[in-house]
């Protein structure tokens, strides 16, 4: 079989096949699932033989299924939770179709697009709030069943983040993720103890790690109102409650993410959440109506679905301008093959970070330049070479580190560093060079500049 170049596509394709055979057919006969294990174990074994190329025509197989087969094998997932209550929850079924669905995300991230375009974040969180509120009905023995689902829902969250980017933890806090973490913390407990010689990561380091990484994508405007409703949800559960498991992991989470979203109420209030038209006469009169706390509706364009306006007056005046641009993203929207590509980022997005970069630069200010004359202390680095402080924002608290220029322009060499260096030398002593990581979904994104306050 190793040495059949077709034999693991031929598998790969049987396996997704199989999986669109419904668990409710009429049918008695139960071939299909049989099929899946045959087949996943031919994946699993494959995948003890790195050398013979497998990853690459895996990859491939997956890519090229059609789109519509992602709904079959979430209709799996739906039947096995939506099923009537006299029916029972069956949890080797159930980890069944997740098992389907993870491994064909986290293979081919293509394919994985059109489970996102189905609403997959939104069965799997729905799938663990179930779990969690069937707690009472399940034997002890079922323990183990249901925490194997919850962690193959976390697998896939965190598989689909780290693939989507913001976009995907929009979808799983709509969803009300955090909310089900925290009903669903008697199985963290009792993950702790099912007895295992080699025990995986256990179900509380998952939750932790959904968490951070929410946390660090706090730095998306959408993302960031979209939390703000989320946190509230969470308290409010948690305020009713006796249990304290993963409740100081929680609150240490709601601390932090709560300092970063203080800029967002900073931003608005400055008035920065404006409407993209240049010529808005709204712009002047945006500070006042936010104080006197009047909220200014915004509407997104449907073309592109990135640019947002106060009016149809302003979508009219701004079309000159914005026609081509729109049109561009609108013909992006889907690729080739009809599977929807990622949307790109919003237009506020782009602008909010850069406003919150620019904050934290400026209430950091001292200690950066502290940092910068340390490290040139320690190094025995001439006052001539410039510094560039760096701010990793993908983990909270933001880490911190001095590096040199040189080294700066090794991690970001499209930045205009001439220009950016030529600036620090003029504001030595005063505004500290900063280049900082920002969270995203392909490769790193930086951000270079000083903690200079951006007009409305």
């Amino acid at each position: 079989m190793s040495n059949t170049p077709k034999c693991l596509s031929i598998a790969v394709q049987v396996y997704v096949l199989a999986a669109q055979n419904p668990p409710f057919s009429s049918t008695s006969n139960y071939t299909h699932e049989d099929t899946i294990l045959y087949t996943s174990r031919i994946l699993v074994t494959m995948g003890m033989y790195p050398d013979l190329g497998w990853q690459s025509s895996l990859i491939q197989t997956l890519n090229s299924q059609p789109p519509r087969h992602a709904t079959g094998i979430l209709r799996r997932i739906m039947y096995e939770i939506m099923k009537p209550k006299e029916l029972g929850l069956n949890c080797a079924s159930l980890k069944l179709c997740i098992t389907i669905l993870l491994n064909c995300a986290a293979n081919a991230p293509k394919f994985n697009r059109a489970f996102v375009h189905c609403r997959s974040i939104y069965w799997i969180c729905l799938t663990m709030r179930r779990l969690a509120h069937k707690t009472a009905l399940f034997h002890q023995d079922d323990f183990a069943f249901v925490v194997g689902c919850l962690k193959l829902c976390c697998t896939y969250l965190q598989t689909t983040f780290e693939q989507y980017g913001h976009t995907a933890v929009i979808q799983a806090l709509e969803a009300r993720l955090i909310l089900t973490l925290v009903k669903s913390v008697d199985f963290v407990k009792a993950d702790w103890m099912i007895p295992n010689p080699n025990p995986p990561t256990r179900l509380g380091e998952q939750y932790q790690k959904l968490l951070d990484t929410i946390a660090g994508y706090a730095m998306y405007y959408s993302v960031a109102t979209t939390l703000t409703k989320a946190l509230y949800r969470g308290e409010k559960y948690l305020g009713g409650t006796t249990r304290m498991t993963f409740k100081d992991e929680y609150l240490a989470f709601k601390k932090t993410v709560e300092e970063r979203l203080m800029i967002l109420g900073e931003w608005e209030m400055h008035g920065m959440n404006v409407c993209v038209n240049s010529r808005c006469t709204l712009r002047a009169h945006m500070p006042d109506k936010k104080a006197k706390g009047e909220r200014i509706p915004f509407f997104r364009c449907s073309g592109c679905r990135i640019f947002y306006y106060c009016s149809n007056k302003c979508q009219k005046q701004a079309w000159a301008e914005h026609k081509e641009t729109c049109r561009n993203f609108a013909a992006c929207r889907f690729a080739p093959d009809g599977t929807p590509n990622p949307p790109p980022h919003d237009a506020r997005d782009e602008h909010f970070m850069g406003w919150a970069v620019q904050q934290h630069i400026l209430d950091a200010r001292s200690k950066l330049l502290e940092y910068q004359s340390k490290y040139q202390s320690q190094r025995h680095i001439k006052s001539t070479e410039p510094l560039v402080s760096v701010m990793d924002f993908t983990i909270f608290p933001c880490r911190v580190e001095t590096i040199t220029a040189a080294a700066a322009m090794k991690r970001s060499p499209k930045e205009d560093w001439k220009r950016w260096l030529l600036e620090a030398s003029a504001k030595e002593g005063v505004d500290p060079l900063v280049m900082s990581i920002l969270p995203s979904a392909d490769t790193p994104r930086y951000w270079v500049g000083f903690g200079v306050v951006v007009a409305p």
